[in-house]
């Protein structure tokens, strides 16, 4: 089954999609590609949002989006989450489990330009054995290039994370 593992596709709520209307031709279009489940990623980020009013604003787009949903065929599942703009002391955090996919072991996690520092690595690696909740690296194609890494790669592989890159990468 192919998934779409970060989208922006809840209405409304970030720079993704402006309307339902324009979510359910999201779907549409990922279904004719082939995809068969989304997982709707909003960003959340903490230091401009309340996790209160955050989730309050992505239950609302998803309500909205899987009314329309209810009305078509063959769209592809739809899964929750929210891409989670890294903070010092995320690993701390006590929300993180409103914020995983669909409410399960993993969280999508956009980190701040490389180089890194070690107490970031330590805070994604405390987020798994704190929590138990899998750290996934969004757009892991933007922090390294062709000739310089910054060791990012290394130290991941160190990690218990996974990695998320845009299509265009490969």
């Amino acid at each position: 089954m192919v998934t779409d593992f970060h989208s922006h596709v809840l209405p409304g709520i970030d720079d993704g999609s402006t309307s339902v209307e324009e979510s359910i031709a999201m779907l549409r279009m990922a279904a004719e590609q082939g995809v068969r489940r989304v997982i709707a990623t909003p960003h959340f980020y903490p230091r401009h949002d309340s996790p209160e009013h955050f989730l309050e604003k992505r239950n609302l787009a998803e309500s909205a989006l899987r009314e329309a949903m209810s009305r078509e065929r063959d769209l592809p599942e739809l899964s929750i989450g929210a891409e989670v703009h890294f903070f010092s002391g995320i690993s701390n955090s006590d929300i993180l489990h409103q914020l995983t996919i669909d409410g399960k072991c993993c969280i999508l996690i956009e980190m701040p330009p490389a180089p890194w520092s070690d107490s970031m690595y330590r805070e994604l690696e405390q987020i798994w054995r704190q929590w138990g909740i899998r750290p996934i690296i969004a757009h892991v194609d933007r922090y390294i290039s062709r000739f310089r890494t910054h060791g990012i790669p290394e130290r991941l592989a160190q990690l218990p994370v996974a990695v998320q890159a845009n299509a265009g990468f490969f």
